[in-house]
């Protein structure tokens, strides 16, 4: 415990404190953007049954209902920070795959504790208001219930005695199936781990149990290969292996091709747990056990849950660092993004005043819109008619051109019905009368020029039929 103190007080632990804080304050206004910044934070990934909850519950200095199965459902994000003053809060973020009116009932999840022995209970009625059953036995798979969920549950925890942290617990990995726990269930689990280890400011802390083989450990073969220079291996319970050389070979890097750096840890037992031993306790066992003879030939910094604490800050600070350019680069292209959008928004209608004053603005521009456009008087409102000096601007804007539209309209009715407005026609001057049905072509439609009326261009009434004469002949279907 004195190695955990040392630690809370270091120099490195204090410089990164306002930079876990900065980050916060981000954290809690991403509901919008929650996929556009990814935040350097540890991501605890392994699988069901490897200790996993019991290795945050040591890091983090905070007991969760591991017995229950609850903790590892959905998505646990913890923010950890080192304060004299103890505050607890818990909020919800919604899972992408939540419709708008889930997202609202799920953001309304807002909890401040008085004492962290309520967490226990929060994390119980998040994983209610999730739609997680109550038991992983009972009602799973129901309608309106699921085995897992994407939400996450976002957990602010600080006192003298908690490390300052960011982590990320995503349940735990599993092979084999049951009715709690069937398919879709697994393709969810895999999907949100995948998903968090591809992340490149994911720092991966993976947990194997020394109690299974290691081959038949799911979570490292999900591990991707250029993941494995920013990943931490914890090997857990130790002292319950099969074989006691068995953790000082996996330990020692010698039984994994991934080359990945590892750490022990002796956390409490099912037994020592339900005699309710504390957090000092499992810190007390757990030196105990490392000082037995055989376990001098790993270095310290490789075992205990002080020298992980320490370890766990160091690649945390180092990671924020390294990753803070390009956050605030991305931040930034947001800002001017929401800035954007609130210009075109206008000025603020906080007030039904402020709001009535511009519905008639509107209406009143419309209107203004509309006479110019019935007038031919286009170069009042250029950003909606064009710019009358540029003919490429002004086809894109011509179908806003009422005036001009329905002068091209009245010409090519006139000049079709002049034409092809008989059924016949008798040519008199042929030796035999000739009775021939009357055609005409898109191009027999006279030109501009050739209806001599380009002088009459400049006046206000006129403006743009040029263009529009151009397109007239669209209007004419030849059977």
């Amino acid at each position: 415990m004195d190695d955990l103190n040392s630690a809370f007080n270091s120099t490195l632990y204090q410089a990164q404190i306002p930079l876990l804080d900065a980050i916060d304050k981000v954290r809690g206004h991403r509901a919008s953007f929650y996929d556009d910044i990814q935040f350097p934070q540890w991501v605890v990934v392994g699988d069901q049954n490897t200790g996993k909850s019991s290795v945050m519950e040591a890091i983090c200095r905070v007991h969760f209902p591991i017995h229950d199965g609850l903790c590892t459902r959905y998505p646990i994000q913890l923010e950890l920070r080192n304060s004299k003053e103890k505050a607890v809060l818990a909020s919800i973020i919604p899972g992408l795959s939540r419709t708008a009116h889930e997202k609202s009932k799920l953001q309304a999840f807002q909890k401040k504790l008085l004492d962290i022995s309520e967490l226990q209970d929060v994390v119980r009625e998040a994983g209610l208001v999730m739609g997680i059953s109550t038991t992983v036995t009972s009602t799973a798979g129901r309608t309106n219930e699921r085995q897992f969920s994407d939400d996450l549950l976002r957990i602010f925890v600080s006192g003298p005695e908690i490390p300052s942290l960011a982590m990320l617990d995503l349940p735990g990995l599993y092979q084999t199936q049951s009715k709690d726990q069937d398919a879709s269930g697994k393709t969810m689990v895999t999907n949100l781990v995948k998903k968090y280890m591809q992340q490149k400011n994911s720092i991966i802390l993976l947990v194997v149990s020394a109690r299974n083989d290691f081959e038949n450990h799911v979570g490292p073969s999900f591990l991707p290969k250029e993941a494995q220079k920013r990943t931490l291996a914890v090997l857990t319970r130790p002292d319950d292996a099969a074989d006691p050389d068995r953790p000082l070979q996996i330990v020692k890097g010698l039984v994994d091709d991934q080359s990945l750096t590892w750490h022990c840890l002796r956390n409490l037992s099912s037994a020592e747990r339900k005699q309710g031993k504390s957090l000092n306790e499992r810190d007390r066992l757990e030196e105990e056990f490392f000082d037995q003879p055989h376990w001098q030939s790993i270095p310290s910094h490789q075992k205990g849950i002080g020298a992980l604490q320490k370890k766990l800050s160091y690649m945390l600070h180092s990671a924020i660092e390294r990753e803070l350019p390009r956050v605030m680069s991305e931040l930034n292209k947001l800002i001017n993004v929401t800035n954007d959008r609130r210009r075109r928004l206008g000025e603020p209608r906080a007030t039904s005043q402020e709001q009535i004053e511009y519905l008639s603005d509107m209406a009143h521009k419309f209107e203004k819109c509309v006479t110019a456009a019935t007038a031919g008087e286009y170069d009042r409102f250029p950003e909606l008619f064009g710019d009358l000096d540029t003919s490429s601007h002004q086809s894109s804007f011509q179908n806003c051109k009422l005036r001009a539209n329905m002068r091209e309209l009245n010409r090519v009715f006139r000049v079709v019905m002049d034409v092809v407005g008989k059924t016949m026609v008798i040519h008199e001057t042929l030796p035999a009368a000739v009775i021939s049905t009357p055609q005409v072509a898109p191009e027999d439609i006279p030109s501009v020029e050739q209806e001599n009326i380009a002088p009459f261009q400049r006046h206000p009434h006129w403006a743009g039929l040029a263009e529009t004469l151009s397109q007239g002949k669209s209007f004419l279907k030849v059977d």
